[in-house]
């Protein structure tokens, strides 16, 4: 990551158990502008997954390989309410290419605890966060986080309309002005704009 950015200001976008991963990324030598976390699966002390996720969500094919694929398209479902084949395809495609142990690995860890407090290092940064959330979300409970120590960008939990826990395929337009005002707002700070 370092590279990539090579010293440049940066802000990160990540969408649900990618969230994880850029807290986890905190920890150690990055240090980005600003951060967008899309339909956030954050951890922490009071935070967890009891709160985070909604009753009846189906995760067996998030944590788990070879589920049958009757699974699989019950959370593509759940997770996403684009209602287009194309999009559904694509989640599917991109769901098999993951190989390996990976999925039950990472819920091996979970199980076991092997991660921080997630919210507590989201808390540490020193720049307003945006949060949002599909308004139509299906798999996590939006106001989980609503009692977090977290610095909001304009104190505001963001609720994308027709979209559930993937935004970035529900609702791409509307994610992307949310980076984009992040990214308009942060330039002129910075004194680009």
């Amino acid at each position: 990551m370092l590279q990539l950015v090579n010293d440049k200001p940066f802000i990160i976008c990540s969408i649900s158990l990618g969230t994880n991963v850029v807290a986890e990324m905190l920890t150690g030598a990055i240090e980005p502008n600003g951060l967008i976390l899309a339909g956030p699966c954050l951890s922490g002390d009071g935070f967890g997954l009891d709160k985070m996720m909604l009753p009846g969500a189906d995760l067996s094919a998030v944590f788990a390989e070879n589920v049958p694929e009757e699974s699989v398209l019950l959370y593509a479902s759940a997770a996403s309410s684009s209602g287009y084949k194309k999009d559904l395809d694509c989640f599917i495609k991109d769901y098999h290419s993951v190989q390996g142990t990976f999925r039950s690995s990472l819920f091996a860890n979970i199980a076991m605890g092997n991660y921080s407090d997630q919210v507590a290092i989201i808390q540490q940064v020193k720049y307003p966060v945006c949060i949002v959330f599909g308004e139509d979300e299906n798999v996590v409970n939006t106001h989980y986080l609503d009692a977090a120590p977290i610095k909001l960008w304009n104190n505001t939990i963001y609720k994308i309309p027709s979209a559930s826990h993937l935004a970035n395929i529900d609702a791409p337009g509307r994610l992307i002005n949310c980076c984009l005002l992040l990214l308009q707002k942060y330039f002129k700070i910075i004194g680009y704009g």
